[in-house]
């Protein structure tokens, strides 16, 4: 029952000095070998005259695994949070303040994680027509998610950014949050741009010229 005697002896010296041992955790072993988390109560007590000891144990083996699995799931979404390339932010639902934000949204908007950080988009100056964010906003509310939507917004520069965003609702301690990733597209939008520019351009051009030109 007891993996390991000295804890037993631990818990019988508690008892002696206390009278009674609360919410004590302590692995114990099984008759199959397994080895389950509990939770220890236990008092000192007289039966018809003799010292024993009232105990009460909880099976908390699927809390703790449901918590070591959390965490893990935690550690390794905050791995690749950090590392991602690709910018991203978890803003708290209610006030908007920014919650946390990755190395990549630094590089990308110009803002330090220390200076995003309790401040909102909207008192950062990011969206280039706050109407815009009240429309991402009533967006995500009615469908829960807002997937590969074209936005604009500035950096600390005032420089234009033309960002794919995608965003959910999510929670984080208790707390709606929007978790939002924006891959920068800036340099795209600007290639197309110039590529549309210099198609109607050479329309223009084309259409006006005096000199008969055929394409074949």
């Amino acid at each position: 029952l007891w993996p390991s005697p000295a804890s037993r002896e631990r818990i019988l010296d508690a008892l002696q000095r206390e009278g009674r041992l609360l919410d004590h955790e302590l692995e114990i072993r099984c008759k199959d070998g397994r080895r389950r988390q509990c939770r220890l109560s236990a008092t000192l007590i007289e039966v018809n005259g003799e010292s024993c000891i009232l105990t009460n144990l909880d099976d908390i083996t699927a809390q703790r695994e449901a918590e070591a699995a959390r965490s893990e799931s935690q550690a390794r979404f905050a791995t690749a949070f950090q590392s991602s390339p690709v910018a991203m932010v978890i803003t708290r639902r209610a006030d908007g303040r920014f919650v946390e934000v990755n190395p990549s949204a630094s590089r990308l908007f110009g803002w330090s994680a220390a200076e995003f950080v309790g401040h909102t988009s909207l008192e950062l100056g990011i969206w280039s027509l706050p109407a815009a964010r009240d429309r991402f906003i009533a967006q995500l509310d009615a469908a829960g998610t807002v997937m590969d939507q074209e936005m604009e917004f500035l950096g600390k520069d005032r420089q234009l950014r033309h960002c794919r965003v995608s965003a959910s609702l999510v929670d984080v301690d208790g707390a709606e949050c929007i978790f939002i990733n924006a891959l920068d597209i800036t340099d795209q939008y600007m290639a197309q741009a110039n590529l549309r520019e210099l198609q109607e351009r050479f329309t223009t051009a084309f259409q006006a010229s005096p000199v008969a030109i055929s394409i074949s």
